[in-house]
C-alpha cells in the first residue's frame, strides 16, 4: 500500500497543469520514513503481516522491513513471535480463529513499538440464494442480473459486511461488478459496493438484492443480455475497521483516478487504525453459498 503526503498531490497538479514553455526540473522532498504494517486475519488461516515503509513519489519500489519483532496475543495471552519470511512478510504457525481478539505488538529498530487489535467476527450465515438473470435494465437497454441472498443478523450489536460475487469463467476467477443499488441497506451506506452494515436491519433474516453485472454481453443489437457463468457468493462478517478501510479505499482511488465529469485534485487518506504508523490491521469471517449455476450459456465458458 502506498501512502502520500497531501502536499505531493498539490505539487503534481501544480506541474501538471503549470505553462510548459521552459522546461523545469524539480526533485521531490525527502519523505520521513513511516512504518506501513498491513495484516488481514481469517478464520482457519495462519497469522502473518506484512510491514513496509512509506517512500516518496519517485520511488517504484516498495521498501520492506525485515528486522522487526513481531510478537502476537490471543486475548491478551502469548501467542507467539513471528518468523520473517520475504518480501515484509512475516508468519506464524498459530491458525486465527472466530470470536478471538488478536493483538500484535511489533518493535522496529529506529522507529519504535507499534501496538494494534482486532477482533475476529463470527461469521452470520447465508440461509438462501435466489439468481434473477434478467431483473433489470441499464440506460442503453441491456439487462443485467441481481442477486437476492436471504442470512442471518444478530439485531443489537453492529455489525459490518462485506458481499462478493465470484465468477468462474474458464480458468479465470473474477469479481462481479457493482451496478445501481435498489436495496435501502445499501442505498443507505451511499457507495458503489456491496459493503454494508446492519444499521437500518431489525430483523434476525434479512435478504439484500445485489445487482450485478460481468461487462460481457451477448445477443442481437436491441436484445444483448449479460453472459453468466457459474458463481459463489460470499457474505463475510468484517471488523469495523475493514469496513472503514475499504470505504476510505473508494475515495482514495476515487481522488486518485477520477472519472472525467468529476476530475478533482483532492485526495483523500489512508483510514488507518495503528498509532504512529500507516496501515490496517483487521479481520473477518466468511460464509459462502454452493455453486450457482445459470439457466443457459454457461457450458460454452467451461
Amino acid at each position: 500500500m502506498f501512502n502520500k503526503k497531501i502536499f505531493i498531490y498539490l505539487q503534481f497538479f501544480l506541474l501538471l497543469f503549470t505553462s510548459c514553455r521552459e522546461l523545469v526540473f524539480s526533485e521531490f522532498p525527502e519523505m520521513e520514513p513511516v512504518p506501513v504494517i498491513n495484516a488481514v486475519l481469517v478464520p482457519g488461516d495462519s497469522v502473518h503481516v506484512n510491514i513496509s515503509q512509506t517512500a516518496s513519489i519517485d520511488t517504484n519500489n516498495i521498501e520492506y522491513i525485515n528486522n522487526a519483532t513481531v510478537i502476537f496475543y490471543e486475548d491478551s495471552n502469548y501467542l507467539e513471535t513471528l518468523e520473517y519470511i520475504d518480501n515484509g512478510l512475516y508468519r506464524g504457525n498459530s491458525i486465527v480463529k472466530e470470536n478471538k481478539t488478536y493483538q500484535c505488538e511489533i518493535d522496529i529498530p529506529y522507529f519504535g513499538t507499534f501496538k494494534c487489535s482486532t477482533k475476529v467476527p463470527v461469521p452470520e450465515k447465508i440461509i438462501d440464494s435466489e439468481l434473477l438473470e434478467q431483473a433489470n435494465i441499464d440506460e442503453e437497454g441491456f439487462t443485467y442480473p441481481s442477486m437476492d441472498v436471504l442470512f442471518t443478523n444478530t439485531p443489537g450489536n453492529d455489525q459490518y459486511f462485506d458481499a462478493k460475487i465470484i465468477l468462474y469463467n474458464g480458468d479465470n476467477i473474477i469479481d462481479a461488478y457493482v451496478m445501481d443499488h435498489t436495496d435501502p441497506v445499501l442505498l443507505n451506506e451511499g457507495f458503489p459496493l456491496f459493503l454494508f452494515s446492519n444499521e437500518i436491519i431489525d430483523d434476525t433474516l434479512y435478504t439484500i438484492t445485489l445487482n450485478f453485472t460481468t461487462w460481457s454481453m451477448s445477443g442481437s443489437q436491441g436484445s444483448l443480455e449479460t453472459d453468466l457463468y457459474p458463481m459463489i457468493v460470499e457474505l463475510r462478517t468484517v471488523d469495523e475497521s475493514y469496513h472503514k478501510y475499504v470505504r476510505q479505499l473508494y475515495l482514495y482511488n476515487l481522488g486518485r483516478y477520477p472519472e472525467f465529469s468529476l476530475a478533482s485534485t483532492l485526495a483523500y487518506p489512508l483510514y488507518s487504525n495503528i498509532d504512529n504508523a500507516y496501515g490496517i490491521f483487521t479481520s473477518y469471517a466468511v460464509h459462502a453459498t454452493d455453486t450457482i449455476y445459470p439457466s443457459t450459456g454457461w457450458n460454452n465458458y467451461e
